[in-house]
């Protein structure tokens, strides 16, 4: 039977780029990735260890889950979007004859970001069903609490760290006495309205143009305001006349009121 031949285009050339993690995380290398194309790269997962950011070998348990959001040039850039826990490493921690108390809470931040959080509480032997309700019921205050009070970047911050199990740890002593309190694994459910990673734009002072100046100082507005034409009209030639007249300066001193005033004095001399 004979065979169609398919027509193969030219291979595009593959580009390393850096893979680089958010702004809370300082914007570190996380790592490499190919692609012949940028666009390819969006959605794409990577999974590193919290000891890479932190340098502290305690920390290697911790598995940090990224996801590539926008590329830029050679650089692309990713979001938090999780963490989880080594299996070996919660093998480790559990043991016979304890009880462990697990819980799923679904939370939302100062930022309206909404996350889910799975706390795991280890005590030192078995408890009762109705202990176990009230620590889930003070984990939850507690992680509530926190979240409301923190943005994103801090609450995620606080949660790896380790400030927010000692705090859910000091809340849950007070019912029984639970050996250790671990924060298994968590998941952004809604990433924020405003990417955490975008840089704000600095505040640039507006520039004073030419054309503005003068269009507020413009030789119109100076001519419309001190005219000729006003001048003329404040002090005219017109008004001059009509305030000194010579019919005024007649009727003041009329050869009339002259010819009257001898003949009053006539008239006084008769009658003296």
């Amino acid at each position: 039977m004979p065979t169609r031949k398919i027509k193969k285009g030219k291979k595009k050339d593959k580009q390393w780029y850096n893979i680089l993690a958010p702004q809370m995380f300082g914007k570190t290398k996380v790592a490499e990735t190919l692609a012949d194309d940028p666009n390819k790269m969006i959605g794409r997962k990577v999974e590193t260890s919290f000891q890479t950011f932190t340098d502290d070998f305690s920390k290697a348990h911790i598995k940090l889950n990224f996801k590539i959001s926008s590329v830029k040039g050679l650089d692309a850039q990713a979001i938090f979007t999780g963490h989880s826990m080594t299996s070996d490493y919660m093998r480790r921690i559990i043991r016979r004859k304890q009880s462990k108390v697990e819980g799923i809470y679904d939370v939302k931040t100062k930022d309206d970001v909404r996350l889910r959080v799975k706390p795991v509480v280890l005590t030192g032997r078995q408890i009762k069903a109705s202990q176990k309700r009230l620590i889930r019921a003070c984990m939850n205050q507690v992680i509530l609490e926190e979240a409301k009070k923190n943005k994103f970047d801090k609450f995620v911050k606080v949660m790896l760290d380790g400030n927010l199990g000692r705090e859910m740890y000091s809340a849950c002593k007070k019912i029984f006495p639970v050996k250790r309190i671990e924060l298994c694994k968590s998941r952004v459910m809604s990433a924020p309205m405003v990417p955490l990673d975008e840089e704000k734009p600095d505040e640039s002072v507006e520039e004073v143009s030419p054309e503005s100046v003068e269009e507020e100082v413009s030789p119109e507005s100076v001519e419309e305001e001190v005219s000729p034409e006003s001048v003329e009209e404040e002090v005219s030639p017109e008004s001059v006349e009509e305030e000194v007249s010579p019919e005024s300066v007649e009727e003041e001193v009329s050869p009339e009121s002259i010819e009257e005033q001898p003949q009053e004095e006539k008239k006084t001399k008769k009658k003296k």
